[in-house]
């Protein structure tokens, strides 16, 4: 279900020789392998010379010379590292600067001083979500090339591998499927996890923390009622836009605090997939009913209109 992050590789940033000191021990301490610069213009080069050998970058917001923040905003900026994800590691508070990093792409954060633990849980949601999200968009290629004559279709899931092989296929619907699958993947085991699974955001936290999160998963799968519950997704395209419901057989749950970034949440491990699929992914997104379904719509552009045909 997820890459084994034992041994992920990261790129520690930060002009506080002590500070870069004990991350760095922390870090390797959890097996991390860990490159650390003491400002922003080493971090670029080391990121320049190899740009896929970091699987994360943990940066200090205020760093002289180069930034944290413009650090971040040129690893954005470029192709070849703009899925690497970010963690902020500041004793920033001001939500300015928050939002600040958010719009630069940044949606990690860890504040100073900090729990060694929660350095550890947010930096591996970030690489466990970055692996989530390359792997459905890797299930894009695999994909039949006529889904975007698609008028309508309807399905069923379970299982975290059934959602990401099913968002690889229907985002293909979609115009612009790239932008489309990794919001799609979000909503879909949000549905899983936390609709037909009934594991709240608490819950969650204290599991990500303890490591058994994954095994929760496959363990409520295997017993009543959870073992019973499915996902229905359909998808409908016509002239004018692409509409995705996906359903759960939960009690539902009260969306409006989830579909903005929350600064507050920002420094959490997880609770970011429902923010990132409004704001990135989709035109709109609306949780009807009790919030145990929700609508996504793509807009289509003059010229990519559905076509006569129906599967």
């Amino acid at each position: 279900m997820t890459l084994d992050l034992s041994r992920s590789t990261v790129l520690l940033a930060d002009d506080d020789a002590l500070a870069r000191q004990l991350a760095t021990e922390i870090l390797e301490i959890e097996d991390f392998e860990v490159t650390a610069t003491s400002d922003g213009e080493q971090a670029w080069a080391a990121i320049d010379e190899q740009p896929r050998l970091f699987d994360a970058v943990v940066l200090d917001g205020r760093m002289p010379g180069l930034s944290g923040f413009e650090l971040l905003e040129r690893v954005k900026r470029d192709p070849r590292t703009c899925d690497i994800p970010v963690v902020m590691l500041s004793g920033l508070t001001n939500v300015a600067d928050v939002t600040a990093g958010i719009r630069a792409g940044a949606y990690y954060y860890v504040t100073k001083p900090y729990d060694p633990d929660l350095l550890v849980s947010v930096l591996r949601a970030a690489i466990d979500d970055r692996n989530n999200h390359a792997e459905v968009e890797r299930k894009l290629a695999t994909t039949v090339g006529a889904l975007p004559l698609l008028t309508r279709a309807e399905f069923e899931f379970r299982t975290v591998d059934e959602a990401q092989a099913l968002a690889g296929l229907v985002a293909n619907v979609a115009p612009e499927p790239s932008r489309v699958v990794t919001g799609l993947w979000e909503l879909m085991i949000n549905a899983i996890e936390h609709g037909n699974l009934g594991i709240g955001y608490e819950e969650k936290t204290a599991l990500m923390n303890s490591g058994q999160w994954h095994e929760e998963i496959a363990n409520r799968q295997r017993r009543d009622p959870w073992r019973q519950r499915v996902v229905r997704l359909v998808a409908e395209r016509d002239a004018e836009r692409v509409r995705y419901y996906v359903r759960d057989e939960g009690e539902g749950f009260t969306p409006e605090p989830f579909l903005d970034f929350d600064p507050l949440r920002l420094t959490h491990a997880h609770g970011r997939g429902i923010a990132m699929a409004c704001q990135f992914s989709f035109d709109a997104v609306h949780y009807l009913g009790r919030g145990n379904e929700v609508e996504a719509i793509v807009e289509l552009r003059p010229g990519t209109g559905a076509r006569k045909a129906v599967a």
